[in-house]
Formats: structure tokens, sequence, C-alpha cells
């Protein structure tokens, strides 16, 4: 075969793509245009990769000829022989192009790209990165104060969303977590996910407490609160750190929901943080998305403040703040939580760690934390991701909380041992489904799929290319002060 023949195919193949990308663009921005917002629950489209439209591949100036049917290249101009799509083959590929948009979440190309890889990549798969035992042994934790229970394995009995392996005070009987799990939204009850092992004070994170309207309250539940803080230094108490605001949270009320009421649990306080549900950050993504892709430039520095969105940031980073400080600098003990604990509850314990702990700013550290914070306590990938039957499920909360690591890192550039590329991979493959390190909504998800003996991890690809992701004036040492970290106008949008 001639060169000049095999370009013609090559091109003519990228063609076909380039149609399907299209068509599947608008069919992505048709099946996104509504979503209806509940009032109170923690819940933003995903961005359209492809936004080709008709106008645009047929301008003045396009590569395509449609008149002569030659392509321009960056060897010239290529003749190729395709068929006038016609009006049934255009539905054609719309209809199968719809039917693969609404079903890849469900069959990624990750089972894919795993028959080609495995063999190759097979002593990198990288799912070994986290082990909650072994991170809870390099904290510190007590065996005699704090007990790790298979009490949600292997069938994830007590909570659906939560991993198989949890810390409990190891004075509390299961018979009152399983009840204390009746009490909060999704079973989502209290749990230990960090401890000072000196100070021995400690985060708990969980879900809403079902009050209801009527204030209803459970005796096992305040147990459970009772004990947690009896690990904890000699008097110390206890700051519920609730991610809502005042009013959303009360609101809940009405559907069963609330916050606690801090007279059932002594020595404890409740700080409200008014961060914004997932609705309102998906209309603020939305609307910094069109901000970034006009043309004009006139009052940009307005608009951008009318999106909110580096509000929202700031919000998120002053309640990680807040956190960090209550526990390192006050010693004391917190619970988090937001409405089902899995969007900005995963974010505040999160980012309050990487405050505090200077491993989770290492790569090896960074990993671990998306792993126990993200992704095994059940933050719903799949479906903040985007999927096309739940659009109003969609919100890059996940996306916030990189933006947020961005933002420290632009504050201490020497406190990190990666760069904003480890970022920005993270960033480009929680889309891709190339890997399954974020596919579905949680780890009994993830197991019954048997993901980890099926797909590649993300982290293994990372760590193949690890040397363009390190950050040369790393100090291991550095630490991160508390302070002035979460206004405005230290924040950089990064375009």
């Amino acid at each position: 075969m001639s060169s000049t023949s095999h370009s013609g195919e090559t091109v003519a193949v990228q063609s076909r793509q380039a149609i399907a990308h299209s068509q599947s663009a608008r069919f992505m921005q048709t099946e996104g245009g509504n979503s209806g917002d509940a009032d109170y629950e923690d819940e933003q489209d995903v961005i359209p990769i492809f936004t080709t439209d008709n106008d645009e591949t047929e301008a003045e100036g396009s590569p395509v000829n449609t008149d002569s049917n030659e392509v321009e290249t960056g060897s010239g101009l290529v003749q190729l022989t395709l068929p006038q799509p016609s009006a049934e083959l255009i539905q054609l590929l719309y209809i199968r192009l719809s039917d693969i948009v609404a079903n890849v979440a469900d069959y990624p190309p990750a089972q894919l790209y795993i028959r080609f890889f495995k063999d190759e990549m097979h002593e990198l798969i990288g799912w070994n990165v986290y082990n909650f035992p072994r991170e809870m042994e390099r904290q510190g934790v007590s065996e005699e104060l704090w007990k790790l229970q298979a009490v949600n394995g292997p069938s994830y009995d007590l909570c659906e969303t939560y991993p198989q392996l949890l810390y409990f005070p190891a004075s509390v009987p299961l018979s009152d977590l399983q009840e204390s799990a009746k009490f909060r939204s999704k079973g989502r009850l209290p749990c230990l996910v960090w401890v000072n092992g000196k100070k021995k004070n400690f985060m708990l994170r969980c879900a809403q407490p079902l009050t209801g309207a009527a204030g209803k309250h459970s005796r096992e539940d305040e147990l459970l609160i009772q004990e947690s803080m009896k690990c904890g230094p000699p008097d110390g108490n206890l700051t519920i750190f609730d991610a809502r605001s005042f009013s959303a949270a009360t609101g809940n009320k009405i559907m069963g929901k609330g916050t606690e009421d801090i007279t059932n649990y002594p020595n404890t306080r409740l700080t409200y943080l008014d961060i914004p549900n997932i609705h309102a950050v998906r209309e603020s993504f939305e609307s910094l998305k069109t901000l970034c892709l006009s043309s004009t430039s006139d009052k940009w520095f307005s608009a951008l403040e009318n999106t909110q969105w580096l509000n929202y940031i700031s919000l998120i980073l002053k309640g990680a703040t807040m956190i960090a400080r209550c526990l390192k600098l006050q010693q004391g003990n917190v619970l988090i939580h937001c409405s089902d604990g899995w969007d900005r509850t995963s974010q505040l314990t999160s980012l309050s760690q990487l405050l505090m702990d200077p491993y989770f700013r290492t790569v090896e550290g960074f990993k671990v934390l998306i792993e126990k914070e993200w992704l095994s306590f059940g933050h719903k990938f799949q479906q903040r991701l985007g999927h096309p039957l739940l659009p109003h499920e969609r919100s890059p909360i996940f996306l916030q909380f990189l933006d947020c690591v961005h933002q420290i890192m632009w504050q201490y550039p020497n406190a990190f041992e990666f760069n904003d590329s480890l970022l920005l991979r993270v960033a480009e493959h929680i889309n891709t489904a190339w890997f399954g390190t974020f596919l579905c909504n949680c780890d009994r998800e993830r197991h019954n799929l048997s993901l980890y003996a099926t797909t590649l991890s993300l982290w293994a690809h990372i760590d193949t290319d690890l040397h363009s992701m390190l950050n040369s004036d790393f100090t291991e040492t550095k630490k991160v002060d508390f302070h002035s970290l979460f206004s405005v106008t230290c924040l950089y949008l990064h375009l």
C-alpha cells in the first residue's frame, strides 16, 4: 500500500470520528439541558467535551471542504471518497451514539483497556496503594481505645456506601452501632477517619441525623459520640461542623432530617459553614464555563465574581481551615457532616487533613487521601461526573476539591512534593474511564463488579510518568500556616 493511500485512510477514519464526536456532543447537550433542583439535597453537569456545530464545521476556513471532499493536512490536501450523509444515515448514527452515551457508565472503556495492557502492567495495577488499617497505624491510633471492626463486611449490611472496615470506640457494642446507623441519613453513622497519635484528639465523619420536625433523637447515637470523646484528650470537647447553612439544615427537618440538638450531646458545640449544595455548584460551574469560553472581555472580572466559583472555593477553604485550627491548634475533637456525608463532607475532611498532615502533601499520601476520604467513603463519582439518566445529580464536587488543593499549592509552593501536573492528570482521568479508580459510586459497587481484578488503577499510570509531576522546590519539613488561606483575594483562577 502506498503512503498516499495510507494517509487517505487515516484521514478518512479521523473524519468519521469527528462526525461521531459532533453528534455525540449535541446529544450530551440535549440530554443535559434540563435538570431539576431539590431544595436541600447536597448534590453540575459534566462539560461536553465536543461542542462542534454544523455551522462551525462548514464555516469558512474549516479544514473540511465539503464541495471538493478534500481535507487539508500538514502535508497538503488529501482527496477523500466519502458517501454523502443522508438523513437516514445521520438518524441511525444519532441513535447508535445515543445508546453508547447512555450506557457508557455501565460499560466503561476501562474494561477494554485492561485486555490490552494488563499483561504488560500486571505489576503496576496499583490497587495496593491504600490500606485503611495501615494508614491508621501510621497516624498512631490506639488499638485499646479504637477498635477496627469488620461490621460492614462482606455484604455492606451496616451501611451500603461505607467501606468494609471501620474504626469505632472499643467500648461501643455492635447493637448500638446498628441503632446509630438507623438514626443517620443513608446509614452513614459517625466513624473515625483521623487521629492525632500523640494528643489523641480525632476527626469523625458521618451524615446528618434524622431528627425531623418532631426533634427525634437516638440514645445509641448519643452514646457513640460520648464514648468517642472518652477516646480523646481528658476534658476535651467536640465541635460538630455542619457544612450547610443554618437555613438549609433547618429546612431538611421538613423531610425528616436535620441536624444535632446539642442539648443531647454534652460538651459539644455546633458550627455551620454555609457551603452551597451541589445544585448551586453546578450552576456556578456552568456560568464559569460560559465565561471562559466567551470572546468578550468587557467587565470580565465582574462576570467572574458573578459566577460565585471563587467565593464557593473560599467558603470550602475557610471551613477546612477552621477544622484544622480546631484539631491542630486547640487540640479539640471534631465531627463533620453535610446532608448525606459524601460531598461537602469529603471536601472538608480531606482538605483539613491536607493542611495538618505533611504526609498527605506527598505523592503517596495524596493518593491515600483520595482513596480514603473520597473513594472508600462513597463519594458518588458515577453520578457526580454525569450519568445521562440523572442530570440533576451532576456536580463537579471533586473538581472543586482539586481546585482547592491548587489554591493551597499556589500559596505554599514548597509544601507539596507534586506539582499542578498531577492535579491535571487526575482531573483528566476522572472523566475518561480508562481506569477503574473513579468508576462507580462506592466501594460496594466496585467490589461487586470486581474492578480491582479487571481494571487498572490510575495510580499505576501516574507512577509511570511521575518524574514530570514532581515539585523540584519541595521542602519536606515545610509547614502550612492557617492564616488568610481562604480569602477570595488570595485565590487564583488558572486558565
